[in-house]
């Protein structure tokens, strides 16, 4: 059995696997000694040999899903019983079928059970800690993962908010040296009225466990000239809730209110601006500039930057 833990945003998550982890290098600044653990994941290899599945015993609520119809795992039963388990709590446990996957959170334990075939044991291996698996505890925490590229400047984090292939990457790359926190998923983090933004090893650059202070935040979108715009935060809000659904979604009632507060906390606590860039010019002063205006920046104009 393969164990390891790591610290992200001071959060400690201990991973217990079947296979050893792929990327080591990528979390060897985000592990610790920690002897207690916030988050645990546990991983299972399924071996789907038909002589000992049980027939599929599902809860009449899944009967609709052609998921848990047709899922192998269902019939294992090392699966099965987890999840007649969960039944005893249903209001603290979230469970997410895949053909080749059953993924079940106890966020009242706070573990995270993985169970997955064999023939997908390498693929999977990338996820044993991964967004997707610690994501959905941070509101415990008082935090959040945005899908982003956060950069210090100065000696706040300029956050940087898009989809896949958006420009986050493209802007990080042109800040100075040593100024990135992590170009693909950061952690924001409440701590009285004010927010933290902490480094993750998911991106192509990081900075290992490093933090600083949110100060704004910034919506890309490509264009042909550098413009920042104000945003209003009521909009800032509504995209980053959208843009997130794939996490809140598996949250329970209670975790999905407190991620909410949570994201307009940080909209209502920094000013917030759509960011037009063209490809390798980003003006790094007028981001500097725009984070030190008001946080109810609706109507604030920086001379110089529309």
């Amino acid at each position: 059995m393969f164990t390891q833990t790591h610290q992200i945003a001071g959060i400690t998550f201990h991973t217990q696997a079947e296979t050893t982890f792929p990327f080591q290098d990528a979390f060897a600044r985000f592990q610790t000694d920690a002897h207690l653990s916030d988050v645990r994941c546990h991983a299972h290899t399924i071996s789907l040999d038909t002589s000992v599945m049980f027939p599929m015993l599902l809860p009449q609520t899944w009967q609709s899903s052609n998921q848990a119809r047709t899922s192998p795992l269902l019939r294992s039963p090392l699966v099965q019983h987890r999840l007649l388990a969960s039944l005893n709590q249903p209001e603290q446990n979230r469970v997410e079928l895949r053909d080749w996957a059953v993924t079940l959170f106890d966020f009242a334990r706070r573990e995270v059970a993985l169970f997955h075939t064999s023939e997908h044991q390498e693929f999977l291996a990338q996820c044993y800690v991964g967004p997707s698996l610690f994501a959905p505890f941070l509101p415990t925490f008082a935090a959040m993962m945005l899908h982003s590229s956060a950069v210090v400047v100065g000696q706040v984090a300029a956050l940087f908010l898009a989809p896949d292939e958006g420009g986050k990457t493209t802007v990080a790359r042109t800040a100075p040296h040593d100024a990135i926190l992590c170009d693909d998923q950061n952690v924001i983090r409440k701590t009285g009225n004010a927010f933290v933004v902490h480094s993750t090893p998911w991106g192509l650059h990081h900075a290992g466990p490093r933090s600083a202070p949110l100060g704004g935040m910034f919506f890309l979108e490509k264009a042909e000239r550098f413009e920042l715009i104000p945003l209003k935060r009521t909009e800032a809000m509504a995209r980053i809730w959208d843009d997130h659904a794939n996490f809140h979604a598996v949250l329970p009632k209670h975790l999905r209110v407190r991620a909410f507060d949570l994201v307009c906390d940080a909209c209502r606590a920094v000013p917030t601006y759509r960011l037009r860039f063209p490809k390798e010019q980003v003006d790094w002063g007028a981001i500097d500039a725009a984070m030190k205006m008001p946080a109810s920046n609706s109507t604030v104009r920086i001379p110089g930057v529309t």
